[in-house]
């Protein structure tokens, strides 16, 4: 007895994480055939996902932005025209702004520069019948524009040739058009034509016509420049990264080198008008230097004349006036004239020299705009562009979808949601599978598993029987002298949780091992209430005296037993008629005179009593009674009977209590199919692997027809 209890311990909760976990496992392994078919739909799906997926391309490419350039000074040091940003740099030792370079490569009006050239704003997909593939270079028709589309994002519709040069133009839900190629029509804000440029063979192209500014913005968006640094910053290396993501990678290519090209272009035109700009503003100042050149030299000459002429006509004019004046009157006014005539013969001999300086620093300027003129014009003649492609653009391969992601995504899936759904069926449900689930929510014995029947016959037990349910009986037997602490006579009730989980079976199969073992054995149908004992084997309730009469003083204890069974030990007493008052006739003075008599004349009492977790009957059973098995069935019996079975093993309501779980499928994927090879000892020496094909029964059971009509018998 403390064997079979120290068996059934709880366990700790890390071994019941451990178990449910290989609970849980040998479940999914049981039902490995949807794992295998959502692995297999998970695989088709992801082919079918890259067969009708529109393949995404990446392409880059390396542009160096940075110009050499050195700093200006003089005369045209901070000068910077208008919209001539880049060569300020170059001509006039502005500080060069990287991050603004990269905002005019991705400014609209350049980008809708290269949706003009490239006509992309014109989209041609061939229609298939699952997904259409955009034609870019390869398109048999050309749509031309009469008027630009402006008022929608974009017009869609279908062509399909009908006959001739006649095709049908298909929008929404408007009414089919039908012109010939060549001819102008409209849909929606566009109007245009088409025309043919190569063979069409008339399959159906779906055109998509987008408003330029619109779709600049989505290219824009799509469009993606990255400094590459790699440690330094921007504007010392100088160096970017232009990378772009479609449908068509010929396409992205096309539209990053004409966005370089158009760039450098944009940027010499900036040069140019700049560079124009500065040589009109020399040319200005070397005119304007010349005449101040000219003027200086014409002063100096009229200065000098005119001074001398003034001082001596007044010196002619005083003498003239006052020529009738003293001598000495005369050589006091020349002394005057004189002394008036210093300041302008200084003044005289003076402003050459200034003006010569004037005229030196005048020729200096005029020289230094000359040199200046000329360097600009040699850098306008030597100007290339503001920028170096050192990678031209470069398809990197498809970005999306990814095969082996896509592939690994949908093998996890194909595996994660059938598994997820099995190991929620498994958690979810509330009906006992395992030994292991009784083991951790009970401290009763547990003392035997019966596999269900492979025939559904109620006996599987017989005198020449070698099947592994035929020895697990044998070993329930050897169990219940365990429990019955080896008494020579032996009483044993047999109960359950509720009706059809097989006690009557368990019952009749037991009495049987009993009797084969040499035991004088009787078995009793105390079920009153739903008698099946008679009927499992083959007697009729309405021909046989049973339990019931000889309870009422119907009948003797002599005239219930019936001895015509299956073997010689074997005696039987059926339920008899069903009363109306079963538990009164079982509390009744004639049970205990029943019990009696049967002690006094067998070895072993076999008692197939009432559902415990139904009525109370079994328990008015139990005085008469030194073991108890309480059974269970595999799949079909609540995990919430073990309460029912912890409140009677801790009240001791039922002597000597042992759990049997019955009907044990050998596939059912919780691991305790007795094709498993798992032993049983209960610490008194008994291993056991069960399997099919171990024994000589199990092993012909397992044959084909054919194969048994040449077995041996």
């Amino acid at each position: 007895m403390d064997t079979l209890n120290s068996i059934n311990q709880p366990q700790q909760t890390e071994e019941e994480i451990t178990i449910d976990i290989l609970a849980i496992l040998r479940f999914l392994l049981s039902h490995w055939y949807w794992l295998v078919i959502g692995v297999l739909s998970g695989l088709g799906a992801s082919s079918l996902i890259l067969r009708y997926a529109v393949p995404i391309y990446k392409v880059e490419s390396l542009v160096l932005l940075k110009p050499e350039s050195s700093g200006q000074s003089g005369l045209t040091a901070g000068i910077s025209p208008e919209g001539g940003e880049a060569v300020s740099s170059m001509l006039f030792g502005e500080k060069y702004n990287m991050d603004r370079e990269i905002e005019i490569l991705k400014s609209m009006p350049l980008l809708i520069k290269v949706i003009d050239s490239l006509g992309i704003d014109r989209v041609y997909r061939s229609v298939g019948n699952v997904k259409s593939s955009e034609l870019y270079s390869n398109a048999p028709i050309r749509v031309i524009p009469d008027t630009l589309n402006t008022g929608e994002e974009s017009v869609k519709f279908e062509i399909v040739r009908e006959d001739g040069n006649i095709i049908k133009i298909i929008h929404e839900e408007d009414d089919p058009l039908l012109v010939a190629l060549g001819e102008v029509f409209q849909v929606a804000n566009f109007k245009g034509r088409i025309q043919q440029v190569d063979e069409w063979e008339g399959d159906p192209i779906e055109i998509e016509i987008y408003e330029k500014s619109r779709l600049a913005g989505k290219l824009r968006n799509q469009l993606s420049i990255d400094a590459v640094s790699k440690g330094r910053r921007l504007s010392e290396s100088g160096v970017i990264q232009l990378s772009m993501e479609g449908e068509m990678p010929q396409k992205l290519k096309d539209i990053q080198q004409l966005l370089i090209d158009y760039y450098n272009k944009d940027y010499l035109e900036q040069v140019r008008k700049s560079g124009q700009q500065a040589l009109a503003f020399i040319d200005d100042r070397l005119n304007f230097v010349t005449e101040e050149l000219y003027t200086i030299e014409t002063d100096v000459e009229n200065l000098t004349f005119l001074e001398l002429t003034e001082q001596i006509d007044q010196l002619q004019e005083y003498i003239q006036t006052n020529g009738s004046n003293t001598p000495l009157e005369i050589r006091d006014r020349i002394a005057l004239l004189k002394g008036k005539q210093q300041p302008y013969l200084q003044r005289l001999n003076q402003m050459p020299q200034y003006q010569r300086e004037l005229q030196q620093i005048k020729e200096s300027l005029f020289v230094f705009l000359l040199q200046r003129r000329d360097e600009i014009a040699l850098s306008l003649s030597a100007q290339v562009g503001n920028s170096r492609v050192l990678v031209p653009p470069t398809n990197k391969g498809q970005e999306s979808p990814q095969p082996l992601r896509i592939y690994a995504l949908g093998l996890m899936l194909g595996f994660i949601i059938p598994g997820g759904i099995l190991a929620s069926i498994f958690l979810l449900d509330n009906r006992i599978h395992t030994e292991q689930q009784i083991k951790d929510k009970t401290q009763a014995p547990f003392v035997g598993r019966i596999p269900a029947s492979p025939k559904g016959s109620p006996i599987v037990v017989t005198q020449k029987s070698r099947s592994s349910i035929a020895e697990m009986f044998r070993l329930l037997r050897a169990n219940v002298q365990f429990l019955t602490s080896g008494k020579n006579q032996k009483r044993v009730m047999i109960t359950s949780g509720g009706s059809g989980e097989g006690k009557t079976f368990i019952a009749i199969n037991l009495a049987i091992t009993f009797s084969l073992s040499g035991k004088k054995t009787i078995l009793l149908g105390f079920d009153l209430r739903k008698p099946r004992l008679g009927k499992y084997l083959g007697l009729e309730n309405g021909r046989l005296k049973g339990l019931t009469n000889f309870l009422v003083g119907e009948a003797s204890i002599q005239d219930i037993i019936n001895k015509e069974t299956l073997n010689p030990n074997l005696d039987l007493i059926t339920s008899g008629p069903i009363p109306p008052n079963p538990s009164e006739l079982i509390l009744s003075d004639k049970t205990r005179e029943l019990f009696q008599y049967l002690e006094s004349t067998y070895e072993v009492i076999i008692i197939d009593c009432p559902p415990l977790g139904l009525v109370s009957d079994a328990l008015h059973l139990t005085d008469y009674a030194d073991a108890s098995l309480f059974v269970l069935k595999a799949h079909q019996s609540r995990i919430q009977v073990l309460e029912l079975i912890n409140d009677a093993y801790n009240k001791k309501r039922l002597n000597n209590m042992g759990i049997v779980l019955n009907g044990i499928q050998p596939t059912n994927g919780y691991g305790y199919g007795y094709g498993y090879g798992y032993g049983y000892g209960y610490g008194y020496g008994y291993g056991y692997g069960y399997g099919y094909g171990y024994y000589d029964d199990d092993k012909r059971a397992s044959l084909r027809w054919y194969q048994r009509l040449f077995s041996k018998s």
